[in-house]
């Protein structure tokens, strides 16, 4: 998917496959299946939660296992955890709860109730984790 959206970005299709071949994302350069394998077999994830983490966050997704030892999710039917939250909160400069639900989990586009139900819960996380304000938080409600 990384290959594609850069290759959409140039407007070109590479022919070398040996640069594509070796070319990698941040985070993919250890990545090997078996991080999806580590998730499920060491640290019990759900597979479609162990799948989702290492896909989207590569060798990393190991790091946000160690988070709390284990995964709770936000949703019961969509596999984000609270643990990614807490990674999201403090490696990528998230500044609003829209940052969080649009831009780097996705929800919003994907199921707006689903959004709305668990919208206390991220911002209880990101309040806790940010030190933001009452006031910060309250706009979203």
């Amino acid at each position: 998917m990384g290959k594609d959206a850069v290759d959409e970005v140039i407007g070109t299709k590479s022919n070398n496959a040996e640069v594509e071949d070796s070319f990698k994302l941040y985070n993919c350069v250890d990545w090997t299946p078996k991080v999806t394998e580590q998730l499920i077999e060491k640290f019990k994830a759900p597979e479609d939660i162990a799948k989702h983490l290492s896909n989207s966050f590569g060798v990393e997704a190991l790091d946000i296992a160690n988070i709390r030892g284990g995964f709770h999710r936000l949703h019961p039917e969509f596999p984000y955890t609270e643990e990614e939250l807490i990674h999201i909160c403090k490696n990528e400069y998230v500044c609003t709860l829209e940052d969080i639900i649009a831009r780097r989990i996705r929800l919003s586009f994907i199921d707006v109730p689903a959004t709305i139900k668990i919208l206390e819960k991220i911002s209880k996380i990101a309040k806790s984790e940010l030190n933001w304000s009452n006031d910060k938080v309250k706009v979203y409600f």
